[in-house]
């Protein structure tokens, strides 16, 4: 459910930069460092290689800097690379991951209000939370434009 709505955001936030989809772009993974590591081996076997990336998870944040390192790939000379939710694991990172952030403080603090308005409500009516993430920069992104 959450890779799929992660999905859609990078899909809309394309589009609405007028950019074309590219589907070879888009790899899927489990989350976990070997699965990442295979993600950027598949992308850089590709004739026309992407120039940046948007990783799903700090696990597999930490896999394509591995095979960066491992393949002499510069970041962010040769690829900028912003990751989800990996705020902690990703500042150990060489250079430090720029990542989208959602504070998990703010979110559990915005679900214990739905869920003591539920109660006072007597309702079993699912709410929804809305949380706006953080971008925590990084040295991970270059500008090319």
């Amino acid at each position: 459910m959450s890779s799929q709505i992660r999905l859609t955001g990078y899909k809309n936030a394309i589009a609405e930069k007028g950019i074309a989809l590219n589907p070879d772009y888009i790899v899927e993974g489990d989350y976990e460092l070997d699965s990442g590591y295979a993600a950027m081996a598949q992308l850089m076997s590709l004739e026309q290689k992407p120039t940046a990336l948007f990783s799903t998870g700090e696990e597999m944040t930490r896999g394509i800097m591995k095979y960066c390192y491992e393949h002499q790939i510069r970041c962010p000379e040769d690829i900028s690379i912003i990751s989800y939710d990996s705020v902690n694991s990703c500042r150990g990172l060489y250079p430090q991951v720029t990542t989208l952030d959602f504070p998990i403080s703010d979110m559990a603090h915005e679900a214990v209000l739905l869920l003591n308005a539920q109660l006072k409500a007597q309702s079993s009516e699912q709410g929804q939370l809305s949380v706006s993430p953080r971008i925590q920069e990084g040295n991970s992104v270059i500008n090319r434009a």
